[in-house]
């Protein structure tokens, strides 16, 4: 079950504004910060020059001066070489420093900013105080003046950020919608649309997924076609068969007839089982896998199957290396794929014929030949060999068509490969190949 999380567009949303609200205020203290160092600046360097312009004056300018009002804000005081108070202005601190410049002093709960000269050619020196309390003020206002508007757009850029966010996320719901609405039972592909490019492997990947269930839906019902046509067969014989036993005259006649029965009877379970064995095998996409004796599997389906070669006169060969040769794989798949080719080359090879099985060990790959003295197959037919219920003109009347489908598909599941060809001047030839991947020969 799928559980629904949380929008994708109210987290796109959020995450946005987050990461941008946390960069706008960073951006606003650090600009803050910057605005009021440069008003720092500012005033020492006003300072400077009115500290300048105060020295320059004369003694009786200067007391006229203190006598009007403060120099723009500032207050100052005038010593003589004696240290002795020549002219101050009305509301100057009487803090008095002689070594320091641009200090902060507090009198009376009143913080100032010290600036210092020494006017050596007259002979006193000049101390110029500025109110710290109407520099920050004014610093604030100026900063108050640069960023309040970029907080006041804050929300109006987080709308914005939403209506982007919205129409962005619009073809994801378009096709939502589209697939909420689709008819269960359609595999068809969807219809070619303009998408975003974070949007088109998704849609891809779904039209991908439907063309391989319907191309599987399609397998699956010529297969459960292809099944219950091979079964009605044996099934139908079966059943005239007993008709006719019921029926029989004689006992010969009776037991003929029970005979050929239990002969479709096992044709029948014969395509049954292997009808199972291809169904549990299409299931699969791995396998378990172990090491597996390539010599020593081949040799034991030789020995099982040895009675059948002796009733037909068959001569069986292996031609193997005198060591071990091993492959990563499935031991009792192995088993039916060999089991499989050993049986059909029994099959299919006359009366006082050969088999002969070689296993060769390539760099990195184990290869297993299976040559027999049959007469072949028709150069027309190769190509269709291993495909489902496919059988030749030899086998119409006794084969499944599955026994090949299952040996392609054990190979398919370990990576391996098979391939058909006739003999020259007769017989038939079945090469399996396991790869290099999975291909182990071992030393002795």
């Amino acid at each position: 079950m799928i559980h629904h999380g949380r929008s994708l567009n109210r987290q796109l949303l959020l995450r946005i504004v987050i990461a941008l609200g946390v960069t706008w205020v960073a951006l606003a203290l650090i600009g803050y910060q910057q605005t009021m160092h440069k008003y720092d600046e500012l005033s020492d360097r006003q300072m400077s020059r009115t500290i300048r312009l105060l020295g320059e004056m004369r003694t009786e300018e200067l007391d006229e001066l203190a006598v009007e009002a403060s120099s723009g804000g500032m207050e100052w005081r005038l010593w003589n070489a004696q240290d002795q108070l020549v002219a101050s202005s009305p509301h100057a601190p009487t803090v008095k420093f002689s070594d320091t410049n641009n200090r902060t002093v507090i009198e009376n709960h009143h913080a100032w900013r010290v600036h210092i000269r020494d006017l050596k050619e007259n002979n006193r020196w000049l101390q110029l105080y500025l109110p710290l309390g109407e520099h920050q003020d004014a610093s604030r206002e100026l900063a108050d003046t640069l960023f309040m508007p970029l907080f006041v757009m804050l929300p109006l850029l987080g709308c914005w950020i939403w209506l982007i966010v919205r129409k962005s996320l619009r073809p994801l719901e378009a096709m939502s919608l589209e697939i909420a609405q689709r008819d269960p039972n359609s595999l068809a592909p969807f219809p070619e649309a303009k998408l975003p490019a974070e949007v088109a492997p998704l849609m891809d990947t779904l039209t991908h997924l439907l063309k391989r269930q319907a191309l599987m839906y399609e397998r699956e019902c010529r297969f459960t076609a292809d099944a219950a046509h091979e079964l009605r067969t044996p099934l139908a014989s079966t059943q005239l068969l007993l008709e006719l036993a019921t029926d029989a005259k004689t006992a010969e006649t009776r037991d003929l007839a029970l005979s050929q029965a239990k002969l479709a009877v096992t044709r029948a379970s014969r395509l049954i089982n292997q009808l199972l064995m291809l169904a549990k095998l299409d299931s699969l996409t791995t396998t378990d896998v172990a090491a597996v004796n390539i010599n020593e599997l081949v040799r034991l389906e030789l020995v099982d199957r040895a009675m059948d070669a002796i009733h037909k006169h068959i001569e069986l060969s292996l031609d193997a290396p005198d060591y071990p040769v091993s492959v990563q794989g499935n031991g009792a798949l192995i088993e039916i794929l060999f089991g499989n080719l050993i049986d059909n080359a029994i099959k299919y090879t006359p009366h006082n014929g050969y088999i002969q099985i070689s296993i060769q060990v390539g760099a990195g790959f184990v290869c297993v030949r299976i040559l027999d003295s049959g007469i072949g197959v028709p150069a027309a037919d190769l190509p269709k060999l291993g495909d489902r219920f496919f059988r030749t003109e030899e086998e119409a009347t006794t084969g499944s068509g599955l026994g090949l489908s299952i040996v392609r598909r054990i190979l398919s599941l370990h990576g391996g490969n098979v391939t058909f060809q006739n003999n020259q001047p007769s017989g038939f030839v079945v090469t399996v190949n396991f790869p290099v991947s999975i291909a182990a020969p071992l030393e002795k």
